[in-house]
């Protein structure tokens, strides 16, 4: 932001806060800003509306770590805590977000931190087969109490985004589902080897994606520094980056609203469902009892372009499409 040498940057910069956080709550109304040092919450309340916004910038700095220009040039970062219940991709300034069009605008940019919790986050690995239309939120939660339980009930440091991955082959027209967009698993650079270790191990060594977290039909491609030198682990990476784009090629996405909750469990005769799993569980033919799934996969989407709200997202190999849509049409809206 360039303001005159006589002039202080302080006002123009709380001006500029101050829009970012109006356009915040724009976009969605439970949007709050937490103070952040927390200990200290009682002094700095959360900013909830205009009306709690600071005045100052000796008032706002309770709610960031520092102001701190970047080096080498004329801009400005901070890191702030925010919090609400929708799509928090949705207040950065990602492809995918709706507020895109605002840090345009003002010539500004807002990323989440790849582990929430960590200043200190390195790549583990991305998830082939993945993509704009996983649910990374609900795959995060998936993968949670999986770690824990692998690690002695200790939390492992780790977070799930969706963003552009370097090495995979890019897709000419298809800007809905672009194959070098796809979940990228980060964690602490403490927990990082456990986290590949125990990811390399639920995802790669089950042949049936029904046994892999969450039913999700991905393999982990483990990141360049997370293998050991002299392995082939770099040969099979690239040929995973390719057998990714091959795969994605041969899938047909297909979409709908009448699905609510994908995950919401239904018991009948001492037994329960839930719909993701009885649409993953159906086979190809149709009644027929052969390994091969009519779907390859299905998400909510919180991810891609002009989506209808609370879209569900279901991929089916080409060849099964006629099939694939009229069992779609049919389904129970749970």
């Amino acid at each position: 932001m360039d303001t005159p040498a006589e002039q202080s940057p302080n006002p123009p910069t709380m001006a500029k806060l101050k829009l970012l956080y109006l356009a915040q709550k724009g976009e969605d109304k439970t949007v709050i800003w937490l103070a952040w040092a927390l200990a200290e919450e009682e002094e700095c309340p959360v900013i909830t509306s205009e009306a709690d916004f600071p005045d100052d910038i000796k008032s706002f700095r309770r709610y960031t770590d520092r102001l701190r220009p970047r080096s080498g040039k004329a801009v400005l970062w901070f890191v702030l805590l925010i919090a609400c219940d929708d799509n928090l991709d949705n207040l950065t300034s990602t492809m995918t977000s709706t507020m895109n069009w605002w840090y345009k605008d003002n010539h500004s940019a807002c990323y989440l931190y790849d582990v929430q919790d960590s200043d200190d986050a390195v790549e583990v690995g991305t998830l082939a087969f993945s993509g704009v239309h996983c649910d990374h939120f609900r795959l995060a939660r998936v993968l949670d109490p999986i770690f824990r339980s692998h690690h002695g009930g200790a939390r492992l440091k780790f977070g799930v985004t969706v963003k552009m991955s370097k090495g995979y082959p890019k897709n000419e027209g298809n800007f809905n589902f672009p194959k070098d967009r796809l979940a990228i698993v980060s964690a602490d650079r403490m927990d990082a080897q456990p986290v590949r270790t125990i990811l390399y191990r639920e995802f790669n060594c089950h042949p049936d994606p029904r046994q892999r977290p969450g039913q999700y039909n991905f393999c982990l491609v483990p990141a360049p520094d997370m293998v050991s030198l002299g392995s082939n682990a770099h040969s099979n990476r690239e040929r995973m980056q390719q057998k990714h784009s091959a795969v994605l090629d041969s899938l047909v996405p297909l979409y709908t609203t009448d699905i609510k909750d994908l995950d919401l469990p239904y018991t009948k005769d001492g037994f329960t469902y839930t719909l993701r799993e009885i649409i993953l569980d159906v086979r190809h033919p149709l009644g027929s009892d052969l390994a091969t799934q009519l779907y390859f996969s299905c998400d909510k989407a919180v991810n891609g372009r002009n989506l209808p709200a609370s879209s569900s997202i279901l991929r089916a190999y080409t060849d099964r499409r006629t099939a694939a849509e009229a069992l779609l049409r049919i389904l129970p809206h749970m």
